[in-house]
């Protein structure tokens, strides 16, 4: 009798109990009924039992991630953000009901943005486990891809005042009082010594870099299209590749700062998926293929980024490398379409 063969025959008599195994996990995540399970509870089950399924069966796991739909209102109608373009139609919002002075306002809607961004990058395994390898693969894209996850959208209802969202600096000018990467640097997470800022990326970052003023003229002159909507969306997005790893560590971290023109502000830059790579272009240029790259709500200019560039977790016996990104940026279709080659979840 062969030994050798003998071995083999037990390994894939193993091999083949062990995919049956989680072939009946996925199955039962598609059939179970979760009532008394919050929505937050069951994505994290599906992100843990996914990244520890083998990477044969791994596909077969589904994410249960549902976006959180975040309404933040001055008032206790329930109409509330249900006009074009907010959530008309649509269930189970949360209501955010701003309360106290102006500036308590103020903190109530940046403390709202900074626990969506965490609490998307905490269910996700804070980026460092490996999610999707073997759906891409089985999909057919290749060895270089990004996949998604939307965690949460997010409006301020058109009853938030002006009052709240602007202010005037020293020349007079209108500007934005909502300052969420400010936020993030010098508050702590509820029950952390960490600011948002650190548990979002490293330890030792601890300021996000500015990125370079977008030209005033830009968008009269047409080089950047206004999208109709006024929701942020909170985006996880994975990527894989055997150089993306060097490439974006390289990019996102100076001098303990996180670049802000890389992540910070994708309506002034956006890591794109185009011509099977990943590029990093400006608004100017993803006009063309886009049509819609700005945004005109009050957190404009304020969205901010998490990143975990290395080796993630994995069940597989060589661990594969890439980066993993939480990023706020509009909810426009055509946007993620562009940064995300695959998405999973329900929005």
């Amino acid at each position: 009798m062969n030994k050798k063969g003998d071995v083999s025959a037990a390994q894939i008599i193993t091999i083949i109990l062990v995919i049956i195994g989680f072939a009946i996990v996925a199955l039962w995540f598609y059939l179970v009924n979760f009532g008394g399970y919050t929505d937050k509870d069951i994505c994290k089950l599906s992100v843990l039992t996914r990244a520890t399924s083998p990477g044969v069966a791994q596909s077969l796991v589904p994410l249960k991630c549902k976006a959180q739909k975040i309404c933040i209102t001055e008032t206790s109608k329930k109409d509330s953000c249900k006009g074009v373009n907010e959530f008309a139609g649509e269930e189970d919002i949360v209501y955010v009901n701003l309360k106290g002075n102006v500036e308590d306002k103020r903190e109530i809607i940046e403390s709202t943005n900074a626990d969506a961004m965490y609490d998307c990058w905490s269910r996700m395994g804070e980026g460092k486990l490996d999610l999707f390898g073997s759906l891409e693969k089985n999909l057919g894209f290749g060895s270089v891809t990004s996949s998604c996850v939307v965690c949460s959208r997010v409006v301020i209802d058109k009853s938030v005042g002006d009052d709240v969202l602007y202010t005037t600096d020293k020349d007079g000018k209108k500007v934005s009082a909502i300052d969420v990467k400010d936020y993030m640097k010098s508050q702590q997470i509820p029950g952390q010594s960490l600011t948002y800022l650190q548990a979002l990326t490293d330890k030792g970052v601890n300021a996000y870099s500015n990125p370079a003023p977008e030209s005033p003229d830009a968008e009269n002159k047409g080089e950047i299209q206004v999208s109709g909507t006024n929701q942020l969306a909170y985006v996880f997005m994975q990527i894989k590749s055997d150089s993306v790893g060097d490439v974006l560590t390289n990019q996102l971290y100076a001098g303990g700062t996180i670049a802000g023109a890389v992540l910070l502000s994708p309506a002034k830059n956006i890591l794109a998926f185009i011509g099977g790579k990943f590029v990093l272009i400006g608004t100017a240029v993803i006009a063309a293929t886009t049509a819609s790259v700005g945004t005109i709500n009050a957190l404009e200019g304020q969205k901010v980024a998490g990143a975990y560039c290395g080796k993630f977790t994995s069940s597989k016996e060589k661990a594969e490398e890439g980066c993993s990104i939480v990023q706020g940026m509009m909810y426009d279709a055509e946007i993620l379409n562009k940064l995300c080659v695959t998405k999973e979840g329900e929005l």
